[in-house]
């Protein structure tokens, strides 16, 4: 008994669709890094942003927390200067405040001086 064993012949094609498969790899690998920088800059950039946004909420507190002292006491009883400290998440806030009514009162030739300009 013969046992005939037929070769097939290695085209030269073969290892056509690894070579392809593995450049695919590398372009998504490429793009995923590159993406991974995108994402890390834009973070970085939001993060300078923070500080304008978190001065601003500081700056609002400031003033909604002097009126609601204020305003919790009566009219004559209601110091015309005064100071008070508050934290409010990573920040310690140092609130001054000052009547203006007694401001006007202490410069009242300038502005009236101001006010004669202007017409």
């Amino acid at each position: 008994m013969t046992v005939i064993v037929q070769r097939r012949k290695r085209a030269n094609s073969d290892g056509f669709v690894l070579v392809a498969v593995l450049w695919i790899l590398s372009a998504l690998a490429a793009l995923a890094a590159i993406y991974a920088i995108y994402v890390a800059n834009t973070a970085v950039a939001v993060a300078g942003s923070d500080d304008a946004i978190e001065a601003d909420a500081l700056m609002s507190a400031s003033v909604e927390l002097t009126a609601y002292q204020l305003f919790g006491m009566p009219a004559q009883a209601r110091p015309t200067r005064g100071a008070f400290d508050f934290r409010l998440g990573r920040a310690n806030v140092a609130v001054e405040f000052c009547s203006e009514s007694k401001t006007m009162a202490v410069f009242p030739e300038s502005l009236v001086t101001i006010s004669n300009n202007g017409s």
